[in-house]
């Protein structure tokens, strides 16, 4: 895997204010245009626009607000706040995670005898 692969985060981003399918169309326009957003596609139920980006680059938070921006969303209800704190939270624990360098232990040997080679090296 890749790191592109590692920060790739796949959400849902409630539509459900959203009316109409051009509207649909235009969030998900706008969704597509940010930079780190690989794909944004209303689903057939028209509740939701499934978006996949990297969190490398942008995160969850920056969607909503463009969305907030072009006045396509309502006030956040309760539970979307709630769910608006988990995924940034997500988000950074993923772009965190795929910035990593792999940990020796093991079960991941070429770790160990790359770091133990680097000894040796130095005597």
């Amino acid at each position: 895997m890749n790191s592109n692969e590692l920060s790739s985060v796949c959400r849902k981003v409630n539509a459900s204010s959203l009316n109409d399918v051009g509207a649909l169309q235009q969030a998900a326009g706008i969704l597509s245009s940010l930079p780190g957003v690989m794909e944004a596609k209303p689903a057939t139920s028209g509740k939701y626009i499934q978006v996949r980006y990297d969190v490398a680059k942008v995160q969850y938070p920056a969607l909503i607000r463009a969305m907030e921006e072009a006045g396509l969303l309502k006030e956040a209800s309760w539970w979307e706040r709630v769910k608006l704190g988990w995924y940034r939270d997500q988000d950074c624990v993923t772009r965190d995670n795929a910035r990593a360098k792999p940990s020796p232990c093991c079960s991941n040997p070429t770790s160990i005898l790359s770091q133990s080679s680097k000894k040796q090296q130095h005597r």
